[in-house]
């Protein structure tokens, strides 16, 4: 878990952590408070390459973002980028640098089959409507 810690009214940040060639590893963004949903979007620093857009998991003021494996295997420095959109708009709401340690590339590297959006998308879904429903019964629960 890489933990990146916003102050108020800081818009940059730098989270360390991350070795090239690492795998699974979730970016954890605290201290941004009023956020229902949120994207992530990974690149390489200073590439002209698209950035990867993950759906983020908000749980306790926490924004929990997939850091795509592929990016690592690069063994360049990361950003990310905080973004916030709806039906009529979107922006960026901070930004987040992730230095990315090089090294050799070990003998037997495999990773996990990668994610497309659509299923991040249905696997967000399914996690909020269970929480939803937990939710629920511990008001069913109350009010008897």
């Amino acid at each position: 878990m890489i933990r990146a810690m916003f102050e108020e009214n800081v818009r940059k940040t730098e989270a360390r952590g991350l070795v090239q060639w690492d795998y699974g590893q979730i970016l954890q963004i605290e201290g941004l408070k009023g956020i229902d949903h949120a994207e992530v979007h990974f690149a390489v620093k200073e590439c002209s390459a698209k950035a990867e857009i993950c759906i983020a998991t908000i749980e306790e003021n926490r924004i929990l973002a997939d850091i795509p494996d592929k990016l690592l295997e690069v063994g360049k420095d990361l950003i990310a980028y905080v973004y916030i959109a709806d039906a009529m708009s979107g922006k960026t709401v901070r930004i987040i640098e992730l230095p990315v340690k090089k090294r050799e590339q070990p003998g037997d590297y495999s990773t996990p089959s990668g994610k497309n959006l659509l299923r991040q998308v249905l696997e967000s879904l399914e996690k909020k409507g269970r929480q939803y429903d937990c939710h629920r019964r511990r008001i069913t629960v109350t009010v008897r």
